[in-house]
C-alpha cells in the first residue's frame, strides 16, 4: 500500500494540538501553543490509569535505584517504562485519527420488549487500525450508562456496526445519547476519551397486556355474504400493491411477486360485518395514574388485534380529530399518539352513537381497566 508524502507527514506531527481538527490551521505563537499543549481541549481527556500509576511509581523507585547504584541496565529498565508510557499516549492518539461515528435509533421501541440502536463506526485511515474502542451511551430507558465495545480491529477503510440492546420499561419520548468515546490502548496505562454530543429521539410504544374480548351480540350488521368494499380479510381480493413495513406476511401474492420482481401484497375485501371504533377518554377526575398507563397498553393492544383481523375502523383519542385506521401507517401514528398521551383536566364530549359498534373504557377497582 503506498501514501503520499504529505500523509505521512500528518501522522509524524502527532505533537500538533489540532491533531483531531478536519480544517486545521498552524498556531505560530509561543505562549498559546505551549498552553494548549499542557491543557488540551475540553472534548479531549487524558487520565492514568490504575496500571500506569503503578508504572509511575515503579518508574520512581527505578529511578532512583539508577541513580544510587549507577547502574547501566536499571538505567536502561527505567527508559524502557519512560518510553512505553510516552509510546501509550502516542498511539492513543493515532487511535482515534479520523475515526468516524454515528448513532442511529430504531424509529420506535415497545416497552418490555428488546430494541437496539446502532452505532456506524468507520475507520477513514490509510495507515493505521483502530482498536478497543469503547462507546459509553445513556438514556431514561435504561437506569444505568450502558457501554458497547469494539471486539475487533477495525483496519483501515474499513466499517462497522456496533449494537446497544436496551429493554424500554414505559412509554413516552426519550433521548438516547452518545456521551463519550474512551480506549485504554494499546497498554492500559492511559485512559483517553473523546466527548461527543450525538443524540436521537425514539418514541416508546405502550406495552402489550393479556385482556379478554368478548364482542357483543348487539353489534349491527349488513346482509349476511355481502363484501364490504374496503379493507379486511374477507375472502375476495381488492386489490394488490407492493409491500409496505408491518405488513402480514400471509398476505403476500406469490404470483404476482415472481412477475414483477418485488413483494408484493393482497389486500382483501373485509367481510359483510361491521367493525368497531375506539373512544379513549383521557379525563384526569376518571384515571389515576396507574390506571392511565394501564389504559394506553390496552388500546394499543386490542387496536392491533383488530387491526390485523380486519375489524378496526376507527379511533379517537380524547378531544383530538378522528383517525381512520385503513393502513398500518394509520395504526402507527395511533400507536404514537398513545405513547405522548397525558390526562386531560377538562370535558370532552363522546362522540359515541348508536350508528356503529363503538368502544369504551372505565377504571374497574384499583387497577383494573374495562
Amino acid at each position: 500500500m503506498q501514501h503520499s508524502d504529505a500523509e505521512l507527514r500528518n501522522w509524524r506531527d502527532w505533537t500538533d494540538p489540532d491533531f483531531f481538527v478536519t480544517d486545521r490551521h498552524r498556531e505560530t505563537r509561543v505562549i498559546p501553543l505551549f498552553l494548549r499543549q499542557i491543557l488540551p481541549a475540553a472534548f479531549m481527556r487524558t487520565k492514568m490509569t490504575l496500571t500506569g500509576w503503578c508504572l509511575i511509581v515503579v518508574s520512581l523507585g527505578l529511578g532512583a535505584a539508577a541513580y544510587n547504584t549507577t547502574s547501566n541496565i536499571l538505567f536502561l529498565a527505567l527508559s524502557l517504562l519512560l518510553s512505553s508510557l510516552i509510546l501509550s499516549g502516542v498511539l492513543s492518539l493515532i487511535n482515534f485519527k479520523k475515526l468516524e461515528w454515528n448513532l442511529r435509533v430504531p424509529l420506535h421501541l415497545r416497552a418490555g420488549e428488546v430494541g437496539a440502536a446502532e452505532i456506524d463506526l468507520a475507520n477513514k485511515k490509510t495507515v493505521f487500525p483502530s482498536m478497543s474502542i469503547c462507546f459509553n451511551l445513556e438514556s431514561e430507558i435504561v437506569t444505568e450508562e450502558g457501554r458497547v465495545y469494539m471486539q475487533n480491529t477495525l483496519n483501515p477503510g474499513e466499517s462497522c456496526k456496533l449494537k446497544w440492546r436496551i429493554t424500554p420499561q414505559k412509554r413516552g419520548r426519550f433521548d438516547l445519547r452518545l456521551s463519550g468515546v474512551q480506549s485504554q490502548f494499546p497498554f492500559g496505562f492511559l485512559q483517553r476519551t473523546i466527548e461527543s454530543n450525538l443524540h436521537a429521539a425514539v418514541i416508546v410504544w405502550p406495552a402489550r397486556v393479556e385482556y379478554t374480548f368478548q364482542m357483543s351480540s348487539g353489534g349491527y350488521r349488513v346482509s349476511t355474504g355481502t363484501a364490504k368494499k374496503r379493507l379486511g380479510q374477507g375472502g375476495d381480493l381488492l386489490n394488490i400493491r407492493p409491500y409496505e413495513r408491518g405488513d402480514v406476511p400471509r398476505f403476500v401474492h406469490w404470483k404476482a411477486t415472481a412477475r414483477t420482481g418485488r413483494l408484493m401484497i393482497r389486500q382483501l375485501a373485509q367481510e359483510g360485518e361491521s367493525g368497531y371504533s375506539l373512544y379513549i377518554d383521557t379525563d384526569a377526575t376518571k384515571w389515576d395514574e396507574a390506571q392511565f398507563e394501564r389504559l394506553c397498553s390496552l388500546v394499543c393492544s386490542l387496536a392491533e388485534d383488530l387491526f390485523y383481523s380486519g375489524r378496526l375502523e376507527r379511533v379517537q383519542v380524547g378531544d383530538s380529530t378522528l383517525l381512520p385506521i385503513r393502513t398500518a401507517h394509520d395504526l402507527y401514528i395511533l400507536f404514537d399518539e398513545l405513547s405522548l398521551l397525558k390526562r386531560q383536566r377538562k370535558p370532552v364530549t363522546s362522540p359515541v352513537s348508536q350508528q356503529s359498534n363503538w368502544l369504551t373504557f372505565g377504571p374497574v377497582g384499583e387497577r383494573g381497566v374495562a
